[in-house]
């Protein structure tokens, strides 16, 4: 809403200015700021520029600056909406809204209807009074339909309570009004919970298709095309959204159920999975299929200990097998699976209990006890079982059908042709079809399944044998048929769809080819083949728009297809299309580069596109190709023309003419060829030519012009300007021309006319100014005089007559500038004529620059004529301008001494009065303000700040506030109002009128560090920092704002500026220690490691010069020292530093130990030596001191020993590194125990 607001301001503003407004509706919102910041005053800006300013702060969500330039804008103009409506706005979002509710008030009293009654509900809602935002805007809504932000906003609380009948016309007549997918969303919801599912449906791909961010229109698109059958519809949006949203258990389950249908097992097991798990302790009918689909799925893949988590969730809930009729057999495989035989056993010994006559669970039992080594008890129950019923028919089915699922093919096919010799079934003939088929019997399948349908219609699966028995046989018509069936009942298997498709080609029939087509391409996005033939349908069918889409798929799917790029070209090209038909023929042309008709049309698009260069190229190669190829030699020679190629022009041209297309540009070429070589007679009629075949290029008529004024004929030159611009007056240099040319035919009024167009135009030319000034003169129009004289320039301009006739035609003009010019010359001739200098002073008087000299023909006037009150006055006002109190309070005296009613007066006077401390006058004035109720602003002002002193922040507040209210535009008292407010513990408010504060006034900068520290009372760092900054910038050098922007910058690890800010202080604060703790590890960080030893050795001087340093580290400051001393190279300085560093009492590293004893050793190996070993005392378990002490020792034959202690000491710590063990023996071989060695 906030960017329509911009975008309707941005419209109607008075005042305007181009670049702000485009970088405003480019949301370049901080480069707009900045740009009002250096570019246009605040004391220029009108009430749209700050509701502008404030629309871009609060975009970038900084809202007490958008606060402080709505408010600005609510004071300059006091009935302005869209001010009180952006302050209310701001406080809703800020919180507020109490203040928020008073000033959208405000906003509805400007505008009822507004943008402010949202505003107002906004407020409502916030301080709990739903009832009094929704009467209000009911009553507006009432009282005006049509009012579409009203609108907007009671439909947003009916959407919030639920009230969707409600909120459907509403949120339907907003959409209207301004399409949008928030909108249209609602409406669709509100839609779907109405149960109007086909509308709802409408709305929600509105919304898509508006914002295909909008996650939630999608999910709930999803769960309508779910609720409305559409299950590839619904899969394919879950499918979407399966990475960007969190599915609620029953979305799970619903894809679930979309996947199911689609045939995609795997997808469908995920997501009954999920929902299982999504549904938790649920026994809805959902969960309760969800958990038995995941259980199938489990035993499929033999996750058999799964299977039974979710077997024992169905059993719990479904425990007679009501909903879930072999919920007890599948517990059976499950156990069996598991390797439970007992529980297996138990299970369908419960499947039996609850039907003794349940034949599955007899074969069932039997076939467990048979596959566990059982035999004569799987004999018994088998008995039994067939015993139970020994001639009926679907007791051997259903054995049929156990050893079909339990992979016994031919025991299958025995049980279904021992049922069928029984009773001839539609079931069991369908039985013996699947087991024949799968045994590979072809032809009893076919058989069979022929039987099924014929005794039972309806079945789906022998109809699957028959389709596959007939497309071997080749018997397509019959294989068509079936798949018709097929496809009723599985309208979503690909395997099909492709079958029909080919049966169809197979019978050349197209029409249900392409259907079926097109039903491969909605289940296959990357099948190739159905969309070339669903293309080449469409094309003959002349369905371009869908050719056009599946031709389109196809240059992604068979980027490297001659024919899809031709078609594509034709199908653009025909749709007037021309860019994208060029990108087609440029690559149909890469594929067939000696096609003349593509290349000729390939470059009548180039050059359609204007790519001359490309258009160039395929010219040359399609005339190469066919020298007799036709159509596109205008374009040709255009080029050639364009580029200069004069021979290849020829060439061009000569082929042009006799194959009839020679046309006026080339015609106009020639002509324009004997313009340059000067032979203007022969350039005539070529153009003339051109005219003819082109009577509209008036280009032609100029040159024609042209040409016959250089030859001299006059006439006829008159004649073709004449007509040249009566069509193209904007060809301004012809017009003077003309007018000469009319002043050698001696026809002045003519000439007069064509020299006005001349100069109209901002060309300079005296003697045409003269010319025309002269005659207007003559005539009496002294506009037109005067504008012509202004014109004239050099000693024309200082002639009598000229600044007679100038001067008389600048007063009637009101020119008074010029006036004053002229009038001064004249009053140096006439000295005595009070009107001269009265006029003098009231043209003076108009122009804030003449001042001066308007006070000059004032007092001169008045000298002449002192009884004049109304211009004493106007006499004091110029005398207070020029800060001449004397001269000016003797004025007023004056003029209210000859007329006390004048208005207009006390102000100033009182003012005057009361600073030169004049008691009569201050009365005179006072009483003079009261009478003609002049008392200002000013006054309130004053007042306030007495009591301000007086220390009484709250009275002092009423009367700056009043003040305010008389002169909105005083941005001077909102400081003191703001000083008043921080008195106060108004914190926040205080903030506000400081930002106002420094929006209004560019030279502010103490105001900064003020929000600076107000922001750190509200314990709001980071605001208070940019604060501070921006103090900084306008007022460097304060050490303390500076110290705190380093710190926290610090904090936050931006050493670098912490650096730069602590360096800009370090001479105030060379001793202080904080400061020099904190500069040192900000050195040290941004690796400006020099500074960094200059600065610790400072404070580590006066830390040991006896100074108690609070706070202070002494382990960091000597690691930090000592690392810095050693990446300057100052090993010696960095050992020391680090000695002392390990010397503190709590500091133990022995990487720092092991380090200086390396860093000694190259100044003195024995001092190195004594540091290995010291080391190895107070780090025993660091094995590297014994080495590198082993290491040094051993190069004198007197240490060797104890260089070999030192090794073996070593080895106990690092026993598994074979080169100590060499080592050690070395040692002992050169001492000769050699035994050791």
């Amino acid at each position: 809403m906030l960017s329509s607001v911009i975008i309707i301001l941005l419209g109607t503003a008075i005042y305007s200015d181009d670049t702000f407004n485009r970088l405003l509706q480019s949301k370049k919102y901080s480069e707009a700021i900045d740009y009002a910041d250096k570019k246009m005053p605040s004391e220029s800006r009108t009430v749209d520029i700050w509701v502008k300013l404030g629309n871009a702060n609060e975009e970038l969500n900084m809202l007490e600056k958008a606060l402080a330039c709505y408010l600005v804008g609510a004071r300059i103009e006091a009935k302005s909406h869209d001010s009180y409506a952006g302050v209310a706005r701001v406080y809703n979002k800020m919180k507020r809204p109490e203040n928020a509710l008073t000033y959208a008030k405000k906003a509805m009293e400007c505008q009822p209807a507004g943008s402010g009654c949202l505003e107002y509900a906004n407020a409502c809602m916030a301080l709990n009074k739903p009832a009094d935002a929704k009467e209000a805007l009911e009553k507006v809504v009432s009282s005006d339909p049509g009012n579409a932000i009203a609108g907007k906003a009671l439909a947003e609380i009916y959407w919030k309570a639920n009230e969707f009948n409600k909120a459907i016309p509403l949120l339907k007549e907003a959409y209207t009004s301004n399409p949008n997918a928030v909108d249209a969303y609602r409406i669709g919801k509100s839609l779907s919970e109405s149960g109007k599912y086909d509308s709802a449906m409408y709305f929600l791909k509105d919304a898509i298709s508006k914002d295909p961010a909008m996650l939630e229109a999608e999910l709930e698109l999803a769960r309508m095309y779910y609720q409305k059958s559409k299950y590839l519809a619904s899969a394919n949006e879950y499918e979407k959204l399966a990475a960007k949203v969190k599915f609620t258990a029953i979305d799970h389950y619903f894809r679930a159920v979309c996947n199911e249908k689609m045939g995609n097992s795997e997808g469908s097991a995920k997501s009954y999975r999920a929902a299982a798990d999504a549904f938790g302790n649920t026994k809805s009918q959902e969960a309760l299929t969800a958990h038995h689909n995941v259980a199938i799925f489990d035993l499929e893949k033999k996750n058999y200990e799964s299977a039974l988590v979710h077997l024992h969730y169905v059993a719990d809930i479904d425990s007679e097998g009501q909903q879930v009729p072999e919920i007890n057999f599948l517990l059976a495989d499950a156990y069996n699976g598991a390797g439970n035989l007992q529980k297996a056993i138990s299970s369908l010994e419960k499947a039996l209990s609850i039907d003794k006559n349940n034949v599955e669970a007899y074969a069932r039992l039997a076939d467990l006890y048979q596959r566990n080594n059982m035999p004569d008890k799987a004999k018994s129950v088998f008995e039994k079982c067939v015993s139970l019923k020994p001639n009926d028919p679907k007791l051997y089915l259903t054995l049929g059908d156990y050893n079909y699922k339990s992979g016994k093919y031919q025991d299958a096919l025995a049980y279904y042709e021992k049922s069928y010799l029984i009773e001839k079934n539609g079931l069991t003939a369908a039985g013996i079809a699947n087991a024949a088929f799968t045994l590979g019997n072809m032809q009893k399948a076919q058989d069979a399944a022929e039987s099924a349908v014929k005794l039972n219609a309806s079945l789906v699966d022998p109809r699957f044998i028959l389709y596959k028995c007939y497309m071997k046989s080749r018997s397509y018509k019959e294989a068509k048929e079936q798949l018709g069936y097929i496809l009723d009942k599985k309208p979503a298997e690909l395997e099909y769809w492709k079958g029909l498709a080919e049966c169809c080609i197979k019978l050349k029939d197209p029409s249900r080819c392409a259907d079926a087509d097109k039903k491969i391409i909605e289940l296959d996005k990357n099948n190739v083949e159905s969309r070339l033939r669903l293309g080449s349908f469409f094309l003959s069918s002349r369905e371009d728009n869908k050719a056009l889409e599946i031709y389109k798929e196809l240059s992604v799917l068979a980027p490297h297809n001659a024919e899809v790029y031709k078609n594509l070209y034709i199908l653009t090209n025909n749709a007037g299309d021309k860019a994208s038909a060029l990108i087609y023929l440029k690559k149909y042309s890469v594929l067939h580069p000696n096609d003349v008709s593509s290349q000729k049309n390939l470059g009548l698009l180039y050059y359609e596109s204007k790519n001359f260069d490309l258009a160039l190229d395929a010219f040359r190669k399609a005339a190469k190709a066919d020298p007799t190829v036709k159509g596109i030699y205008k374009q040709y020679a255009e080029i050639v023309i364009a580029k200069g190629l004069r021979e290849e022009m020829k060439t061009v041209l000569s082929l042009a003419a006799i194959a009839g297309e020679a046309d006026a540009t080339m015609y106009k070429t020639f002509g324009s060829e004997y313009k340059k070589a000067g032979l203007y007679d022969k350039a005539i009629p070529l153009y003339q030519k051109a005219s003819e075949l082109d009577p509209h290029d008036i280009k032609l008529v100029a040159e024609i012009a042209r040409c016959h004024e250089k030859v001299g004929h006059v006439d006829d030159a008159i004649l073709w300007y004449g007509q040249e611009l009566a069509i193209n007056p904007s060809s301004i240099e012809d017009f003077k021309t003309l007018g000469n040319l009319y002043l050698k035919k001696n026809k002045k009024a003519d000439a007069v006319s064509a020299f006005k167009k001349y100069l109209e135009s901002g060309k300079g030319d005296n003697a045409a100014s003269i010319q025309v000034a002269d005659y207007a003169y003559s005539q009496k129009n002294y506009d037109e005089a005067g504008r012509y004289y202004s014109m004239v320039t050099g000693n024309e301009s200082k002639k009598a007559d000229f600044l007679l006739h100038f001067g008389q035609t600048c007063i009637n003009l009101k020119n008074f500038k010029k006036a004053l010019e002229l009038l001064n010359q004249v009053a140096i001739l006439t000295p005595q004529n009070p009107e001269v200098f009265r006029l003098l002073y009231t043209i003076a008087a108009q122009d804030n620059t003449q001042k001066p000299e308007a006070v000059g023909y004032l007092a001169k006037y008045l000298a002449l004529k002192p009884s004049d009150a109304g211009l004493q006055k106007n006499l004091g006002d110029l005398l207070y301008d020029k800060k001449d109190h004397d001269g000016a309070i003797n004025a007023y005296r004056k003029a209210v001494s000859i007329n006390p009613s004048i208005n207009g007066v006390y102000k100033r006077y009182y003012e005057l009065a009361l600073e030169k401390k004049l008691p009569l006058d201050i009365e005179t004035a006072l009483n003079g303000a009261f009478n003609s109720g002049e008392a200002d602003a000013s006054m309130y002002v004053q007042m306030g700040a007495v009591f301000e002193k007086k220390l009484q922040y709250e009275k002092a507040m009423s009367y700056y506030l009043k003040s305010q209210q008389m002169d909105p535009s005083n941005n001077s008292v909102i400081s003191s109002v703001a000083r008043c407010q921080m008195k106060t513990g108004k914190i926040g408010d205080a903030i506000i009128s400081y930002m106002q504060v420094i929006a209004i006034n560019p030279k502010a900068d103490e105001e900064y560090k003020i929000i600076g520290d107000l922001y750190q009372r509200q314990n709001k760092p980071d605001m208070s920092i940019e604060y501070y900054k921006k103090y900084l910038d306008r007022k460097p050098g304060n050490a303390g704002i500076t110290m705190l922007i380093a710190e926290n910058a610090f904090k936050n690890r931006n050493y670098e500026e912490s650096a730069k800010y602590l360096a800009s202080i370090e001479k105030a604060k060379i001793q202080d220690v904080t400061f020099l703790f904190l500069f040192g590890r900000a050195c040290y960080y941004t690796k400006n490691f020099k500074k960094c030893v200059e600065t610790l050795e400072r404070l580590h001087t006066i830390e040991k010069n006896g100074r108690k340093i609070k706070n202070l580290d002494d382990a960091v400051l000597l690691k930090m020292l000592g690392e810095s001393y050693e990446k300057i190279f100052d090993n010696a300085s960095a050992i020391a530093v680090y000695a002392e560093y390990l010397k503190l009492p709590d500091v133990r590293d022995p990487d720092c130990a092991f380090k200086i004893a390396g860093m000694q050793e190259a100044i003195s190996s024995k001092e190195a030596a004594k540091m290995y070993v010291h080391n190895t005392l107070r780090y025993p378990n660091d094995y590297r001191n014994y080495y590198e002490a082993a290491r040094i020792l051993a190069k004198e034959k007197a240490t060797h020993l104890k260089a070999a202690s030192m090794i073996k000491k070593c080895i106990a710590i690092k026993d598994t590194v074979p080169f100590l063990w060499q080592v050690l023996g070395r040692f002992y071989g050169e001492s000769g125990q050699t035994r050791l060695e």
